[in-house]
């Protein structure tokens, strides 16, 4: 997150650079200085891409870690003690057993979609 706060001036600086390079050309025809404005919409459309996908960067991180730390609990978790109560006890580390299963299968797969949209190249829109 604080690499995206400081890209934030960075692209802000690059993007006036840009509107000033194409302010200051001179014997563009009408079509020219269109399709330079239509640059500015396709930035913009790259950014908005980019931010997803470090949204989506983000949240894998996390998933990944919360998948981790659930493995972790299911391989640790001691069975439930015979005294007292013991079908209570049973039922209740059965419950727990259940949910941690479950959020392990659910993760998965979103996992890997995250790690499809990330790997996959960039849709890079002509500037």
């Amino acid at each position: 997150m604080e690499t995206l706060h400081n890209r934030e001036p960075q692209e802000k600086s690059l993007t006036e650079q840009a509107d000033a390079i194409r302010a200051s050309l001179t014997g563009l025809s009408d079509e020219d200085r269109t399709l330079l404005d239509r640059g500015r919409v396709f930035d913009a459309a790259n950014r908005a891409v980019q931010s997803w996908k470090d949204g989506v960067s983000s949240f894998s991180t996390n998933a990944v870690a919360l998948q981790s730390t659930i493995q972790t609990y299911l391989s640790q978790t001691e069975p439930p003690p015979p005294e007292p109560e013991m079908a209570i006890l049973a039922a209740a580390y059965a419950e727990h057993r259940r949910l941690l299963d479950d959020a392990n299968l659910a993760l998965e797969p979103l996992i890997i979609r995250a790690a499809t949209i990330t790997a996959g190249s960039r849709p890079a829109f002509p500037a």
